[in-house]
Formats: C-alpha cells, structure tokens, sequence
C-alpha cells in the first residue's frame, strides 16, 4: 500500500486524521486546495474530469507513499446524494486506476451530524452524503476500511492506534475481505 484515501462527509475529521495518520506512517499529505472553489462555482464535474485524472496519473508516476485528504469518491457520495450530473466513467476509471496503485480509501462517518457545522453543505443533507458513502464502499475496486469517528477526534491519541491495526491487518492478510468495517471505540 502506498496510497491512503480520507473519505467521509464534511465534518467527519477527515484533515486531523489524515495528518496525523500521514505523521504516523512517515508519509506526505496532500489536500486539493480547490475544493472550496469548485463548490463556489459549481464545477464538480470538470474538478473529478482533471483534478483526479491528473492526480492518479501523478502518482502512476511517482510512485510516493502519500494520504490524500479527500478525492474522486467524494464526487460519487456527493453528486449522487445532492442529485448532481457527473461522469460515471471518468469515475469508474479513476476508481481502477487508484485500485492499480493498490489504495485503501478510509470512510470516515458520524453516527450524528446534528453539532456538524459546514459553510459548504447544509446538516441536512449530510445524512443523504453519509448514506452514499456506504453505497460506494459496494462499487469500488479498491481496499476500504468504514470507520464511526463520533468520539475519534476527540481521543485521537488513543484511537490511532486502532486505525495503523486495521491498516496493518489489510496490509497483511490476502485472505481478508476487501472492506474492514470498524467497530465502536472501545
């Protein structure tokens, strides 16, 4: 593995635990700053058609070992939850491309959204987003570790180790079932 994929719904910690998980492993962090732009001027579908076919060709390249805080599955979750056109086929193929490189996308989700507060997303349809998440962990070609993170922010030093477990495991054992559906903080 060399290549991790923070996923989840706004609100979800998907920066703190991706740059932390980064540090943890040794391994650079990349954030596309242009998200806030796109959602601005509405551009979801040219962002998925550039932004991640160049990013995954990137990394064909360079081969890095690197934490993605949010990429093309974001784009499945969203425009499907908020009924928005996008290219199923662009998405298709980035998806077996980052499965090529071997990625594991991290599904960061909240049991409750009600204290999530986004300048970009209305509360009210991040339960919509949640719920897409789950639909994509069923489609994708690559490795996907579910994770609840109600309490995990709040405790990260102690729940890290959890999620470098489930990583390790994945990493491990051929004979596991693609998706690692992470139980309840302990």
């Amino acid at each position: 593995m060399s290549v991790i994929i923070m996923e989840g719904p706004d609100g979800c910690g998907k920066t703190n635990i991706g740059k932390r998980l980064a540090q943890e492993l040794g391994w650079d962090y990349f954030k596309v700053d242009s998200e806030k732009r796109h959602w601005a001027e509405g551009k979801f579908k040219e962002a998925l058609e550039f932004d991640q076919t160049y990013l995954v060709q990137f990394l064909e390249q360079v081969q890095c070992d690197v934490v993605i805080d949010r990429a093309y599955p974001s784009e499945f979750a969203y425009s499907a939850a908020l009924k928005r056109d996008t290219n199923m086929e662009v998405l298709r193929e980035v998806d077996r491309k980052f499965a090529a490189l071997d990625a594991v996308i991290i599904i960061l989700l909240r049991h409750d959204y009600s204290k999530v507060e986004d300048e970009l997303v209305l509360r009210s349809d991040l339960s919509k987003i949640h719920h897409m998440y789950w639909a994509f962990y069923s489609e994708t070609d690559c490795r996907v570790i579910v994770m609840h993170v109600d309490d995990f922010c709040d405790d990260i030093e102690r729940q890290m180790p959890r999620l470098l477990d489930a990583l390790t495991r994945m990493d491990q054992d051929e004979a596991l079932d693609n998706v690692i559906i992470m139980p309840e903080p302990m």
